[in-house]
């Protein structure tokens, strides 16, 4: 079980983007498969929860911002592009 919860995730997340993105990202535990976040971080993703913050259409295409919070310290340990 974790220490950190889906909720507190989703604050840990808005305090570090900002509050406009508190109605725009979901919190999920799937960690999308992506070669960046692989390539980057092969230990402890898969205890994370994950955000995927949206970029604008014309901005990336293919590409997306990932964030990985850790659920037993709630610590961000990943914060990136992944490639999807």
């Amino acid at each position: 079980m974790p220490v950190w919860t889906r909720e507190e995730a989703l604050e840990i997340a808005i305090e570090h983007l900002g509050e406009e993105y508190r109605d725009k990202i979901k919190v999920t535990d799937n960690l999308p498969r992506s070669r960046n976040i692989h390539m980057a971080h092969t230990k402890g993703l898969k205890r994370c929860w994950v955000i995927h913050v949206p970029y604008p259409a014309s901005i990336t295409v293919g590409l997306g911002r990932v964030i990985c919070i850790c659920k037993k310290s709630g610590k961000i340990i990943f914060d990136g592009m992944a490639d999807f």
